[in-house]
């Protein structure tokens, strides 16, 4: 996350949730689950910073309505965002519903 006010309370706010979703999920042996809907520039931070924070004890899907992520990204950016993706995350195409484990 960039550090302006907003997305400083935006990272807060999603913090908070992991928490609260660690605490209930405490000792029952399931992952917690999560969807992040978008795979923008945004969206592909997001899905990975909540996956890195989770770790073994999460999954964190990613889904888009496209079959291209980062759409305006430079080649470059769009194929190292794509690495992120597939090696981190389950990921949906909602149009061609294609799943990458």
């Amino acid at each position: 996350f960039p550090a302006s006010h907003d997305n400083i309370l935006a990272k807060q706010k999603v913090d908070n949730k992991l928490r609260t979703l660690e605490r209930t999920n405490f000792g029952k042996g399931s992952p917690i689950r999560v969807a992040v809907v978008g795979c923008g520039y945004a969206g592909v931070e997001l899905a990975a910073t909540v996956a890195e924070r989770l770790q073994d004890g999460g999954i964190v899907q990613a889904i888009n309505v496209d079959t291209t992520i980062c759409p305006t990204a430079p080649p470059g950016n769009r194929e190292a965002a794509l690495k992120v993706i597939v090696w981190n995350l389950d990921f949906m195409f909602l149009e061609r519903l294609f799943v990458y484990h």
